[in-house]
Formats: structure tokens, sequence, C-alpha cells
């Protein structure tokens, strides 16, 4: 059986988000590629492979974190949301920045709108229903990027989480997707099977999320 020695990947990923920061620039500001522009998903997704990988990002000095996050808010328009960018929702950029500035330590420059679509137990019943849960990718973009973060502030309420797992409970289908029409929906049984990993895949945002309740 073959085997990964992680601490020899761990370095080569140090080595490529380390080459990939652009010189003379504020400290955070990444590119995805060589000659490719800097932008906000290269400066905010190395904030999460970096803490991923274990990196303490509240150990940077306070001025370089600082850096990081205005380089990072600097893509918040002032009504509060980020991007688009890459072809994402602005709710799958808000979770990215989300996690992404937990991780430094900071906080949004603005305040985030989106949250107030769905954030009592009279509301995300109704705005779960609405989703179009035939494309798991678009549908992944608006349940990491709000009540997945969402579920881990201090304003989510008891009544809240137990309204949003009862609809995820009921409408859970036979592949473990939802909602239970999907299959018919979309006319095979195969699709679905993405539509679970695509919504909760994102490993940081039951963790890092879980500071937004400072930064609302």
């Amino acid at each position: 059986m073959s085997t990964i020695d992680l601490d020899r990947f761990r370095d080569k990923i140090v080595a490529w988000y380390t080459a990939l920061a652009v010189p003379g620039a504020p400290h955070g500001t990444y590119r995805f590629g060589p000659g490719l522009d800097p932008g906000f998903y290269a400066s905010a997704d190395m904030a999460i492979l970096r803490w991923v990988i274990g990196e303490d990002l509240r150990a940077i000095p306070n001025d370089a974190r600082s850096e990081w996050c205005s380089v990072i808010n600097g893509h918040q328009h002032p009504g509060g949301w980020y991007g688009p960018e890459m072809n994402h929702h602005i709710l799958h950029a808000n979770g990215t920045a989300t996690n992404a500035l937990c991780a430094i330590g900071g906080k949004y420059r603005y305040p985030v709108p989106y949250y107030s679509l769905f954030n009592t137990p009279e509301r995300i019943v109704p705005w779960l229903s609405q989703i179009d849960w035939t494309n798991p990718w678009s549908a992944s973009h608006l349940v990491w990027g709000g009540p997945a973060l969402w579920a881990n502030s201090k304003w989510a309420t008891q009544a809240w989480r137990e309204s949003c797992l009862k609809w995820l409970d009921d409408e859970l289908n036979e592949f473990g997707a939802w909602p239970k029409s999907f299959p018919t929906l979309q006319g095979g049984k195969i699709a679905p099977i993405g539509n679970a990993r695509s919504t909760f895949g994102p490993s940081t945002a039951t963790s890092a999320s879980k500071c937004l309740g400072s930064m609302r």
C-alpha cells in the first residue's frame, strides 16, 4: 500500500503559496498562478488553506494581519457583499471571506445583509425550500455561505437550529441529498450524489465560522 508523507506534502504547499505572494504588495496579496492578477479568492483561499494545514494565522504580527484583512475587505462592497468572482455566487464569496477573516482574526468592513433572509425559525424553512436544488453546485454556494455560517454564530437560537435541521431531515432523499423530489426533477439517479458533498463538503465552515458572532 502506498503512503503519503504529509510533512513533505505540507512543505510543498508552503512553497507553492509562498511563490504566489505578490512581491511589494500588502501582506496577504496572492495570485493563483504566475502571471495572473491577484484577486479576492486567491487572498481568501490562501488564508483558509494555511489554516487547514495547521498554521496559526493569528500569531502573525498585527500589522501583517491587518493588511491581509484589508486586502480581503477591499473586495467587499458597501452593500455588504463580496465578489462576484470566478462565476461563484456572492453567498459563496461571503462564506469564503468569513472563513478567511475568522482564521486571520479579522472582521467584515461593512455589515452583511444576507443573514436576515433566513435568521429566524420562521424564515429558514421557506428560504431552504426556494433553493433550486437541481443544481447542487449553486445550491451549495447558498447554504455554505449562509445558514452553515449562521448555525455557528451566537445569534442562532435553538429554535432556529431545530427548524433548519428538521427541514433537512424531512427533505433528505434516498441518495443523502435534498430535497425528496430531487431524483424526479433531475431525471436520473447519479447526479444527486454530488448534492450532499457540495453542500456540506467545505471543511472550515463549522470551525472557523464560530467567530461569526464578532463579525456581524
